[in-house]
């Protein structure tokens, strides 16, 4: 699988989140974004939901349109992976708009970003359905 660098990919870090025990977020560094800017790409090793099911760690799963779901779990240079959900609309900066075609989706700026910000996308009720976060709520 090819790697497929993002536009902005060196301003944009993989650290430590501020969110506690979620382990690494994403985060911009040395550049502010503007609403609509596309900044990197999630994508990963193909798959339908036939072949999804033998994928061990499905937490990096996303389905980008249709039967066509990609796995970055594998590959850490995905800088998308990082992206965190903060289970609160309130900090969610960033949109994922599939490209099924791409088997990718872009990882869009929702709102003007300013460099140092952790990036905060929402998963999704089927994401969350699927892996349940103990005494956590959306509305926290």
């Amino acid at each position: 699988l090819p790697i497929i660098p993002g536009p902005y990919d060196a301003f944009l870090v993989a650290r430590p989140s501020i969110i506690p025990d979620a382990g690494l977020g994403l985060s911009t560094l040395g550049r502010d974004f503007e609403e609509g800017d596309v900044m990197c790409y999630y994508y990963g090793h193909i798959h339908n939901f036939h072949s999804a099911q033998s994928v061990s760690d499905k937490s990096y799963l996303m389905v980008v349109g249709g039967d066509v779901l990609v796995d970055a779990g594998p590959l850490p240079e995905v800088k998308a992976r990082y992206i965190n959900d903060p289970l609160n609309e309130l900090f969610v900066n960033i949109r994922f708009e599939p490209e099924p075609r791409r088997f990718r989706a872009a990882v869009v700026a929702a709102r003007r970003i300013e460099s140092g910000e952790e990036l905060f996308g929402a998963y999704g009720d089927a994401y969350w359905s699927q892996h349940p976060t103990p005494g956590r709520t959306r509305s926290e």
